[in-house]
């Protein structure tokens, strides 16, 4: 079993599912040096989209732009694709599967900059030269962030990779977990609907159903959906503790790894009130952004329904 990014208990949940407590572990660390590490503190919506416009006309190279929301998605690509002169796709989970593969090979061949894209994108993409990747809205955990911001520099060069936090984006993370949870009455009207043999309604009935075919009570299985929900709120405060630190980005993402900091560098991160060194790393664009640009009235009218839908 291969993984980039799996923490003490996440190898030992592996073990003890596959009940091999004496399996080799082959351990690598998780530290990719030449991606630079950011958190661009912003205060609202209106400036996350400014810094996100800033960030990916003045830096050089293909980007990814990862977001949460398939919607956001669809209307941040359209909103870059009218105001700078970017080439900029939108994928998705809700997208059908030609359109993805055909997005996906206009990327690898060149032929787009910018790809805003949910988690959907990136398993098993494999794009050498991508210098940037942002995260317009914050990751679930640490580790899905540093497996997301490692399709980044995997031709060994200089990469960056940077989060944009605006007070309170925490709380999308945590309604986000609320709706993959159960609450006892939801548990208990669920099982009901097994005994009936009646089939599942929606995702999580198609969840819960696995566990009613295992033979679980409903007491069992709202004690699991409890302690999920602890666990993803302990996870939630660890990524806050990396997005708010002050010191090295690095230092909290290797020791949530388990592993020990390494020498902070003017490479290796942010620190507290400094600049994005983007000129020192060798990663400025000679590309301009195009505030008002030139388009029809059917692109107007486009970009006029998508803001305000």
């Amino acid at each position: 079993m291969l993984t980039a990014t799996a923490t003490r208990q996440v190898r030992q949940d592996i073990v003890t599912q596959l009940a091999v407590p004496s399996a080799q572990q082959v351990l690598y660390s998780v530290n990719r040096p030449n991606i630079y590490l950011a958190v661009e503190q912003v205060n609202d919506e209106a400036s996350k989209r400014a810094t996100l416009q800033h960030l990916v006309t003045s830096t050089r190279g293909p980007a990814i732009v990862y977001f949460t929301s398939k919607r956001q998605t669809d209307l941040i690509a359209e909103w870059l694709r009218t105001t700078t002169t970017l080439r900029v796709a939108a994928y998705h989970a809700g997208l059908a599967a030609d359109d993805r593969f055909k997005i996906q090979q206009q990327f690898m061949a060149g032929q787009l900059d910018v790809i805003c894209a949910t988690s959907a994108f990136g398993m098993g993409i494999n794009k050498a030269d991508i210098r940037l990747v942002i995260h317009y809205h914050l990751p679930t955990t640490l580790a899905d962030y540093v497996q997301e911001i490692g399709r980044a520099g995997r031709d060994g060069h200089q990469a960056m990779a940077i989060m944009l936090y605006a007070p309170g984006d925490e709380n999308l993370v945590r309604n986000l977990n609320e709706l993959t949870a159960a609450t006892p009455n939801e548990i208990q009207q669920d099982y009901a609907r097994y005994q009936a043999k009646q089939p599942p309604v929606d995702d999580r009935s198609a969840v819960l159903q696995s566990y009613w075919q295992q033979g679980a009570t409903p007491t069992m299985v709202t004690t699991i959906f409890a302690d999920r929900q602890v666990a993803k709120e302990r996870e939630l405060r660890a990524l806050m503790v990396y997005v708010q630190t002050t010191t090295c980005h690095r230092a909290v993402m290797l020791a949530y790894f388990d592993e020990s900091a390494v020498p902070h560098t003017a490479q290796c991160c942010q620190l507290a009130g400094e600049p994005l060194p983007l000129t020192a790393l060798g990663l400025t664009a000679v590309r301009a952004v195009t505030t008002t640009p030139t388009i029809s009235w059917e692109q107007r009218l486009a970009q006029l329904f998508l803001l305000n839908s």
